[in-house]
């Protein structure tokens, strides 16, 4: 989910721009304009623009009209999580626009519906990236184009900004033919990543990798570029598919020295005085009960 835009979880300043933007007369705005008008002397015109910067990548604000700005609630735009499906269609959480709000106020919270994006209306946007989409219309409008599915109800969009990749490496299968190319592990990256010849770490047929990605899809390619960084393994493999896992949800694996020092540092026997602190249960019989497909073997 976006960052959200209350004002407790954001520094001063920003807090203070997305008041001054939610004011009427207030909702379109230059930076210079918005450091006029917050009329406080502390704050330069330089801190301005770095705040303003910030809360454009957060999906709060959006500049329209060449550099003016305004809050996303009040223009036919929204910030979200990207989510995509097996068949290459994404969808994001419509959340709450503020109607009407003044100086000081929340407004009132208008539900919107969730969103569907056709596939090719993607952008190169891929799973989990945060971006902001252009509504086919604003909710409520009869004229917009809604669509139901599993008991849902979405508004049709567009990608027209990827704010952040959440993806900078993808594991996946290597192949050879045609040419060089990784298949995502994950079936929510329905992008073939493109490897260059020099760039494959040798890999063979069929063998786990990890791939740098150095150019995203985009308007103009459904492919994406990268590099071999590491070759994992063959599935089947002992430990592989638990590396693959762990590289495919961008879980840390890899420690600083002074931290590996540390962890084998510690004891391995526990003192008799952190014993005493406990229930010791090592006396008894314990039986657990692990489903088919459970890893954790003891």
């Amino acid at each position: 989910m976006p960052p959200s835009i209350s004002l407790p979880q954001r520094p001063e300043l920003h807090q203070e721009i997305i008041a001054l933007l939610r004011q009427r007369g207030n909702r379109l705005l230059g930076r210079a304009e918005i450091h006029e008008r917050l009329q406080d002397p502390d704050v330069s015109k330089e801190a301005v623009e770095r705040a303003v910067d910030e809360l454009e990548q957060d999906g709060v604000v959006i500049a329209v009209r060449g550099k003016r700005y305004s809050l996303l609630e009040f223009t036919p735009y929204h910030a979200a999580v990207m989510k995509v499906h097996p068949d290459g269609h994404g969808t994001l959480r419509g959340g709450v626009v503020t109607e009407g709000a003044g100086a000081g106020s929340a407004g009132a919270g208008v539900v919107q519906p969730d969103i569907y994006i056709d596939r090719n209306a993607m952008k190169g946007a891929m799973n989990a990236d945060f971006v902001i989409v252009r509504l086919d219309k604003p909710p409520g409008d009869r004229k917009a184009k809604t669509r139901r599915i599993h008991n849902r109800d979405y508004i049709d969009g567009e990608v027209i900004r990827i704010l952040r990749r959440a993806h900078r490496t993808v594991v996946g299968r290597f192949h050879t033919d045609p040419e060089p190319y990784v298949v995502p592990y994950d079936f929510r990256l329905d992008t073939d990543i493109i490897i260059d010849e020099d760039a494959t770490m040798n890999a063979q047929e069929g063998v786990m990798v990890n791939v740098e990605i150095d150019r995203y899809p985009d308007r103009s390619t459904h492919f994406a570029t990268g590099r071999v960084v590491e070759v994992i393994g063959f599935i089947g493999d002992p430990g592989v598919d638990i590396e693959v896992v762990i590289r495919k949800h961008h879980i840390p694996h890899i420690f600083p020295e002074e931290v590996l020092r540390d962890a084998e540092n510690i004891p391995t026997v526990v003192p008799q005085e952190e014993i005493a602190k406990r229930v010791d249960l090592r006396g008894r019989n314990i039986v657990t009960i692990d489903g088919e497909t459970a890893k954790d073997f003891d």
